[in-house]
């Protein structure tokens, strides 16, 4: 029948390449988002690294504001305000008994002290903000790193893939400078996409031959059976012939 001729023709088995062509396809495919990400995680580095030098230039403001010896003053600039507040009306400094400035201090000392809280919210700022380049910069340095595991994932696919007739690969491998990615890709997009249906067709053809196959060995096994009923219909018409010839 036109079934066995079909089998008894010799094919090549595709699971091999199919295997092979997969891997390929996969490792291209994981390849594809970097250069989306690489861009996405580099502005993220950008706009943190503004973020933390306008913080820098807030913090250095503040710290010019306060002088230098902020930390040392602080507690005495508390104190004083809590003694001014108490004391509204005092006539003399109560640090130097000095009556000569006593007007308008509470107002220096409230002045000193928003100075503080701009200092202070200036480092909380730096901090913030230089926590976030950190966090822009490590997210960056992995996916950097996973591009070049991606590269040679795909380097791998393709070497293993050489030799094997079918398709076109690239001549070069994915570069190893993201810069120069988007190039590579638009230069094998048209070999990648003919990649899948080939593989298609490779999964289309041993899926048939698989489905005749199957067809051919239900096939043979009713007819084998067939044969055995009609080897034994003999047997039972003379069985009946002699049944009849003893009534």
């Amino acid at each position: 029948t036109w079934a066995r001729q079909k089998l008894a023709v010799p094919t090549t088995s595709h699971d091999d390449d199919i295997t092979a062509i997969s891997k390929l396809r996969n490792a291209y495919e994981a390849i594809k988002p970097f250069p989306a990400k690489l861009a996405t995680h580099q502005a993220t580095v950008a706009i943190t690294q503004a973020d933390a030098t306008l913080a820098d230039q807030n913090q250095l403001a503040a710290l010019a504001a306060v002088g230098d010896n902020a930390a040392d003053t602080l507690n005495l600039l508390l104190a004083g305000h809590a003694y001014l507040d108490v004391h509204p009306d005092a006539e003399a400094c109560p640090l130097c008994a000095s009556a000569e400035n006593i007007h308008g201090l509470c107002a220096v000392v409230k002045n000193r002290l928003a100075q503080m809280e701009i200092l202070k919210a200036a480092m909380e700022e730096w901090r913030k903000h230089h926590a976030a380049l950190d966090k822009a910069k490590a997210a960056l340095k992995q996916t950097e790193g996973d591009y070049q595991k991606a590269i040679a994932v795909f380097a791998a696919a393709k070497e293993s893939y050489a030799g094997k007739s079918g398709i076109l690969l690239p001549s070069t491998v994915a570069p190893a400078t993201p810069v120069d990615l988007n190039s590579w890709l638009a230069e094998n997009a048209p070999k990648a996409d003919a990649w899948a249906t080939t593989e298609a067709e490779w999964r289309d053809e041993s899926r048939s031959l698989a489905q005749l196959k199957t067809v051919v060995e239900r096939y043979e096994s009713n007819a084998a059976r067939v044969q055995e009923l009609q080897a034994r219909i003999p047997k039972v018409e003379e069985a009946l012939r002699q049944c009849e010839a003893e009534r």
